[in-house]
């Protein structure tokens, strides 16, 4: 399938190259900053935490967090600030934090109890995936990672003699958390709370890295994480 793109974009994407989500290309009939019909509205909610600012789906009437997991609001709520940190999509407790896990922490720090965070299923995480644009974000959600195309190639080259004999349990540990890591920052994977087709204790996966996109049904690395929730009724 072919596709035009729009030459502001094209230039947005050369300055901002060295950058790991660099301005979205998208076609020509399309701009990256662009809300279809208003559908998306930001709000700002007061949790445990502090403030966060949350996306509002008019189309689908659900909540979204404006930042990844792991990631914190700046002061001002413009950016999101520190390091998305993927969730292990096998269940194993040595390897990966559960999502289960994750999920009563946010929810410990939204401090609602009718209203709590959940992790998307496929179709809801598709329902913001822009096939319009490279990367397949829309302009309202966050997908900075805060790192470098440098730094995330640096992540996903770690390695380790795994046969040399002085290489400790931890060394191994942490080369495999950067390789994981890196390229989850490199492919934009989000999981989702929908069991895996092939690795049956595990999740889908949305890659969002780029406009053709499908979901991932082999989840043997880790995803990122996008909470969501119904927009509840005031």
């Amino acid at each position: 399938m072919n596709k035009t793109f729009t030459l502001s974009s094209i230039i947005s994407c050369l300055l901002l190259g060295n950058a790991a989500i660099a301005q979205p290309i998208c076609e020509a009939n399309f701009e990256p900053t662009s809300n279809p019909d208003d559908r998306f509205e930001t709000q700002e909610l007061s949790t445990n935490a502090g403030m966060i600012k949350v996306i509002n789906d008019r189309a689908t009437g659900l909540q979204w967090a404006y930042c990844p997991y792991g990631q914190t609001p700046s002061a001002d709520l413009a950016s999101c600030e520190g390091e998305a940190q993927p969730i292990g999509t096998m269940r194993d407790k040595n390897k990966h934090q559960l999502l289960e896990d994750t999920l009563t922490q946010e929810n410990a720090r939204l401090g609602e109890s009718a209203h709590l965070w959940r992790a998307p299923n496929t179709h809801e995480l598709m329902s913001i995936f822009n096939g319009k644009c490279t990367p397949a974000i829309y302009h309202a959600f966050s997908f900075e990672i805060n790192k470098t195309d440098e730094e995330i190639q640096a992540m996903i080259d770690t390695r380790v003699n795994w046969w040399d004999p002085k290489v400790t349990e931890a060394e191994r540990n942490f080369a495999d958390e950067q390789r994981m890591k890196g390229n989850a920052y490199r492919y934009l994977p989000f999981t989702t709370d929908t069991s895996a087709k092939v690795a049956s204790d595990g999740y889908q996966t949305v890659i969002f890295s780029n406009a053709y996109s499908v979901t991932s049904t082999v989840n043997t690395w880790p995803g990122l994480l996008r909470l969501v929730r119904s927009i509840p009724v005031q």
